[in-house]
């Protein structure tokens, strides 16, 4: 049941995407992107294929064209198909230095990464997309951006964090009154609540939604609605709201000729689950008349599947051999399909990579020719200026090389003491016939040292990173001490731990001297205390333990010279932040203080 409501979620959002699409992106349209969206509503692929020749004429606005392909092949589920379109229409805006078309292109290729469950990289341009529309202050096109990080978590699985990025999308669409995007992202929260269990605040969100697109006429994303109302109302078993909302699905789509006829038999085999065999008939009967008419054979593998399920059901053995043929034959043409789309894939990418080559030959020429106008005196100090830059640059790029190989040297220490201390505490732990806790702590040993090897390889992290990774170590020494400590982590509100990036494990040299030369040492109970918060325009850290202090410690000149390593690393970072530094002990308490630049 879930997995048909997260069908028809996706389905249905995506066909209503791109008719967004042609009011948010398209400002002057020719008519042949007009045909291509005519066309678009009822042949999806005739569509894709008439857009396709009109770029080998070379029709213009070509961008146009791009963008309604990559949208069309994303509304299919080619998500690779739809970023080679969308990386040519950014180079067509790159060309242009068209700042704002360049973010909405940079969006739509997330929500590609994002199909193909590609975070790192749906991540890293949709940062790239807020850091523009900020500074364009773009509210419309920011709404968007929080929107497509919530369907991305959702996609995740992490739906409270994808939760939290729709309510700012919602936030700032209805500040700046997007009547059509709040529209959108209310039907959006509508499904997130219902999938976290609130049903309610589902149906809630979507009646909203619902009201909006009825005052418009709008009624493709009417029928999104009522499509994802139906998977709500089964949470709450209303017999009454399943069957209105399959009803109103049918009706709208049928309207629109888009009727699908997996929505057909998912509402026969709904009525055959409730006891209603007679009404189901006639609604089995009108998918098995539209399945005959699609070539789509992800909706053809879906419709014979249930309907070889339904006739296993009712014992009827002919059908059962007849459907059972007629899947395997799909699943023959699905191979075959997906064949073929992979030889066009690959074609196209050679397109796109012999683009690109034009593309930046045609930036040279521009660029020499710039330069030809200038006499020859000008040439002559700019080649001066040139070779003073490119010096600098030299020297820049070594330094930088010399901060990444010594934070990786730096990190990489991770002391053969403490591992051989660790394995040993485990091994103690299954001696004492505890495995429960044994294998808990083996996990996160496992996981710190995994994320050691990752983190190192990185010149910056985020913090949440970061804090993991730190977490695991503590909780791994408090194993290893028997919980003769316990600890605190405290994040100012105004930090968001998702996007502060810093250099990895600066954080943990303190930890670790907290815990080996002042922790361990007490015959009381110890505690650690870790804040972060901002001043100004700098990230603070302050570690503080109740250990034995700097002067009894017996690892003093250790300590002395691992701080020295610590400053010389944070010079090389950032030289203004050194004097933030400060190791202090007062009052049976020893306090490390520093602040990076953001």
């Amino acid at each position: 049941m879930v997995a048909r409501i997260i069908r028809i979620f996706q389905s249905q959002l995506l066909a209503f995407v791109f008719v967004l699409s042609a009011s948010v992106c398209v400002t002057a349209q020719s008519i042949y992107v007009t045909e291509i969206q005519r066309v678009a509503q009822s042949d999806l692929k005739g569509a894709i294929s008439f857009a396709d020749s009109l770029l080998q004429v070379g029709v213009e606005p070509k961008e146009d064209i791009l963008h309604l392909l990559g949208v069309m092949n994303l509304d299919l589920h080619y998500p690779e198909v739809a970023l080679f379109y969308f990386k040519q229409e950014k180079d067509q805006y790159r060309f242009r230095s068209d700042k704002e078309k360049i973010a909405d292109v940079l969006i739509r290729m997330a929500e590609a990464n994002v199909y193909l469950s590609k975070k790192e990289e749906a991540v890293s341009l949709l940062r790239e997309g807020l850091t523009i529309v900020q500074e364009l202050k773009n509210k419309k096109l920011e709404a968007r951006i929080y929107l497509t990080f919530g369907l991305m978590y959702a996609k995740l699985k992490d739906r409270r964090r994808g939760l939290s990025y729709l309510l700012e999308a919602k936030k700032i669409q209805e500040n700046i009154r997007d009547t059509l995007g709040f529209s959108e992202t209310y039907n959006d929260l509508g499904v997130m609540y219902s999938r976290i269990g609130m049903p309610d605040s589902g149906i809630w969100y979507l009646k909203k939604s619902l009201a909006i697109n009825e005052s418009l006429g709008d009624l493709l994303p009417v029928s999104v609605n009522y499509a994802n109302l139906i998977g709500t109302y089964e949470q709450l078993s209303d017999d009454k709201e399943i069957v209105r909302s399959y009803q109103k699905t049918i009706e709208i789509q049928s309207e629109l000729g888009i009727l699908d006829p997996r929505t057909c038999l998912d509402f026969a085999i709904y009525l055959i689950h409730t006891g209603k065999k007679d009404q189901a008939t006639k609604y089995r009967e009108m998918a098995l008349q539209l399945v005959d008419k699609t070539s789509h054979v992800n909706v053809l593998t879906t419709v014979y599947k249930q309907l070889f399920e339904l006739a296993l059901q009712d014992r009827n053995f002919d059908e059962v051999e007849y459907y059972h043929k007629k899947s395997d034959s799909i699943a023959e043409l699905k191979q075959e399909v997906v064949l073929k789309e992979k030889l066009a894939l690959v074609n196209k990418q050679y397109q796109l990579e012999k683009n690109e080559s034009i593309l930046e030959r045609k930036l040279a020429i521009n660029k020499r020719n710039k330069m030809l106008f200038g006499s020859l005196s000008l040439l002559l100090l700019f080649f001066g200026l040139f070779l003073i830059q490119q010096n600098r640059n030299t020297k820049l790029a070594g330094q930088k090389e010399r901060v990444i190989l010594e934070q990786k040297v730096l990190s990489s220490q991770m002391n053969p003491h403490f591992i051989y201390n660790t394995l040993s505490a485990v091994q103690s732990s299954i001696l004492k016939k505890d495995p429960l806790a044994s294998a808990d702590s083996l996990a996160v040993f496992a996981k710190l040292i995994r994320q050691n090897f990752e983190l190192v390889a990185k010149e910056k992290v985020t913090l949440e990173e970061d804090l993991d990774a730190l977490k695991n170590y503590i909780k791994t020494q408090q194993f290893r001490f028997n919980y003769r400590f316990d600890y605190e982590i405290i994040i100012a509100e105004d930090i968001d731990t998702q996007r502060v990036e810093v250099p990895p494990l600066l954080l943990q040299p303190f930890v670790e001297n907290a815990i080996e030369h002042g922790l361990k040492e007490l015959k009381t109970p110890g505690f650690l205390k870790i804040s972060i918060f901002k001043k100004g325009k700098r990230i603070c850290f302050r570690v503080v333990d109740n250990g034995v202090g700097l002067k009894e410690s017996n690892t003093k000149d250790r300590k002395l010279h691992a701080m020295d390593i610590f400053r010389q690393r944070l010079t090389l970072i950032h030289e203004d932040d050194v004097d933030s530094f400060s190791l202090s002990d007062k009052t049976g308490e020893t306090i490390a203080k520093y602040c990076l630049t953001l």
